[in-house]
């Protein structure tokens, strides 16, 4: 009797789901901004890296839930 499995995954794009490299482009410049300003703001540090991690990851302390909320809306737009 023949199995199957079904696998649910991401589908590369050339630009990450972008569009375009522009689209892409104008992204990446958005979220940085957004990441060096919680961290010009005291917001944001930088987690330490660890073997085999190749990516980014920024925690952000917010003094309270409601400013975590508004830094998680801000953050979604980037």
């Amino acid at each position: 009797m023949a199995r199957y499995r079904g696998f649910a995954g991401l589908v590369r794009h050339e630009f990450g789901g972008y569009g375009s490299k522009e689209g892409m482009e104008k992204a990446f410049a958005a979220t940085g901004a957004f990441n060096a300003q919680l961290k010009a703001d005291g917001y944001g540090r930088p987690v330490p890296r660890s073997e085999g991690v190749h990516r980014r990851v920024l925690v952000v302390d917010a003094p309270d839930p409601d400013v975590a909320l508004e830094l998680a809306a801000e953050g979604s737009k980037a």
